[in-house]
């Protein structure tokens, strides 16, 4: 099943393979599954949690190696994940420690609905991650031509 997000930005164009790379998509991806774990935390009731789903599967398909370096990695976005795992009070170095905590995560979405105050540091962690992207597109953007 295609989530929401997914087909949304497919009807726009953009072709579903390199979908995970963009970081308009994924920041998008991450709030959404961040709002379903919010719905859920407010009303006890998921509708579903497709994004989330979506954004585990991401982990699993671009998770790091310890021994991977940042020669090694692919497209996707792991300054953007360290910046908010560094910002959720994590002290990370080095791409294996990325990779620690990537299991790790990938461990705790397994779960997070069972813990309301992982709940809630996850729907936290969620929202950095999709605003570190965003800090992250504007960056690279080249300056406007005043």
């Amino acid at each position: 099943m295609v989530s929401k997000i997914k087909q949304f930005y497919i009807n726009l164009g953009h072709p579903a393979d390199s979908l995970e790379e963009m970081p308009d998509y994924l920041a998008d991806l991450a709030l959404r599954g961040a709002a379903e774990l919010n719905r859920y935390s407010l009303d006890g009731l998921g509708k579903g949690f497709d994004h989330l789903e979506d954004f585990k599967g991401l982990l699993v398909k671009y998770q790091l190696k310890d021994s991977d370096s940042v020669l090694t990695n692919s497209n996707f976005p792991y300054t953007s994940l360290w910046r908010a795992m560094k910002k959720g009070g994590k002290d990370i170095s080095t791409c294996s420690e990325v990779a620690l905590e990537m299991r790790l995560l990938r461990a705790e979405l397994e779960h997070v609905i069972e813990n309301s105050e992982r709940l809630s540091e996850m729907t936290d962690f969620l929202v950095s991650f999709s605003r570190e992207l965003r800090a992250e597109e504007s960056r690279l953007l080249p300056a406007r031509v005043a």
